[in-house]
């Protein structure tokens, strides 16, 4: 009965991808051609990507759950141009929030990751830090070289976890809970992260104190020549 219900949500994500693809593809194409800078039309098309993400990590998570790889980690990018091209696209969803976004991004850092694998961790990453931030909070980045290893840290000026949270939150469907601000996560997104990471021989490690701040640290192996 479990594998029905879980096949019939992912029929249900499969064919919910489409149409919001489809949507997302003629609301560029609109944007592009009036050339105009809306926040309303910029909280659609946030909303928008928002939902693909969520169809995008329900079926991810169900395809590593059985044990499927989907990413070729084969791959060499620029770790530093990746990032920044990110915190562009980020920085106009925070701003709309009243979130200050500062980083501080060494150059020329390599890693080998399939580019698709990276920019699922930093949209969980990223959505997280925005979602559970506080008002006129600050999501803090940094990227840079120790030693033969790489370290990227997103730190969050937000609502932050105690610690038996932070014990569970890179299990599947584990739900964060706010009630005071009415915030419960899928419990996807970390869990993905997680599995990412440990797939190219990396860390992440987590700091937070409830009330204060979250902090996510990842450690990924330089790539070099």
């Amino acid at each position: 009965a479990n594998k029905e219900k879980t096949n019939f949500f992912i029929n249900i994500a499969h064919e919910t991808k489409t149409p919001l693809t489809l949507i997302e593809n003629y609301l560029n194409s609109y944007i592009s051609k009036i050339n105009i800078k809306s926040n309303e039309l910029h909280i659609i098309k946030e909303n928008i990507d928002m939902l693909k993400r969520i169809m995008i990590n329900f079926m991810d998570l169900e395809k590593l759950k059985k044990g499927h790889f989907i990413y070729n980690n084969n791959q060499v990018i620029s770790l530093s141009n990746f990032i920044k091209k990110k915190i562009e696209i980020v920085s106009k969803t925070a701003s709309l929030k009243n979130l200050t976004l500062n980083y501080k991004i060494e150059e020329s850092i390599f890693i080998s990751i399939d580019p698709y694998a990276i920019d699922r961790i930093l949209n969980n990453l990223f959505d997280n830090a925005i979602k559970y931030n506080k008002e006129k909070g600050e999501i803090n980045v940094e990227l840079y070289r120790t030693g033969n290893d790489v370290k990227l840290i997103i730190h969050d000026t937000g609502i932050g976890m105690s610690r038996d949270k932070i014990e569970h939150i890179f299990k599947p469907y584990y739900q964060m809970n706010h009630y005071k601000r009415n915030i419960e996560g899928l419990g996807m997104g970390l869990y993905i992260v997680k599995e990412i990471i440990d797939s190219i021989d990396g860390q992440i490690f987590v700091e937070s104190i409830l009330n204060n701040y979250s902090q996510f640290t990842i450690v990924f192996k330089n790539y070099k020549n």
